[in-house]
């Protein structure tokens, strides 16, 4: 059995300014303005990594942010 998520989506393909999962934690996708370097910024505590551009994602095209 095979099982496939549709919002699933390589590190590389998650344009920038989208939100998405990464190992159970919400990101958005930034990048250097200098250099064109890709990250990605937590939206829990502005952590910010570097994902291995093949690894999958689950990207949220709906996502908003509620300030409360």
């Amino acid at each position: 059995m095979k099982i496939e998520k549709a919002w699933t989506v390589k590190f590389k393909d998650v344009p920038v300014g989208k939100c998405f999962e990464y190992y159970g934690k919400l990101y958005i996708r930034s990048f250097y303005a200098d250099d064109n370097t890709k990250y990605a910024t937590s939206l829990s505590c502005g952590d910010i990594i570097h994902p291995n551009p093949e690894d999958d994602v689950t990207i949220y095209d709906n996502a908003k942010v509620v300030l409360i």
